[in-house]
C-alpha cells in the first residue's frame, strides 16, 4: 500500500521476497541473517549474534511495564515474562 510507512522495509533490509528473516538489533539497524529454515540454522545465526549492549533506559522501559502488566497475568506467565527479559538483557 502505497500509505505504509514500511512500504520499501524488506528491500531497505536486503530481502527479495517472502519470507524473509533477519536479526535485528533495538534501533532496527540489521545485525545478521538466519542462515537456513529450520531450528538448527536459527539456533546457530542467534549463537553467532554479538552480545545485546545493555540499555538502561530500556530496561526502565521493561521493568515499568512488567509492573504494570504484572497484576492482569497470571503467576507463571509473569515469571516466564522476566525470564525472558533476564535472558535479553544479560
Amino acid at each position: 500500500m502505497p500509505s505504509d510507512k514500511y512500504q520499501n522495509l524488506l528491500e531497505e533490509k536486503g530481502g527479495r521476497g517472502f519470507p524473509h528473516l533477519i536479526f535485528m538489533d533495538f534501533e532496527g539497524n540489521k545485525i545478521g541473517d538466519v542462515g537456513g529454515r529450520d531450528v538448527a540454522s536459527f539456533e546457530r545465526s542467534a549463537a553467532g549474534l554479538p552480545a545485546p549492549k545493555f540499555d538502561p533506559v530500556l530496561a526502565e522501559k521493561l521493568t515499568s511495564n512488567l509492573a504494570a502488566a504484572k497484576s492482569a497475568m497470571e503467576a507463571k506467565q509473569y515469571g516466564r515474562a522476566i525470564e525472558a527479559i533476564k535472558v535479553v538483557l544479560s
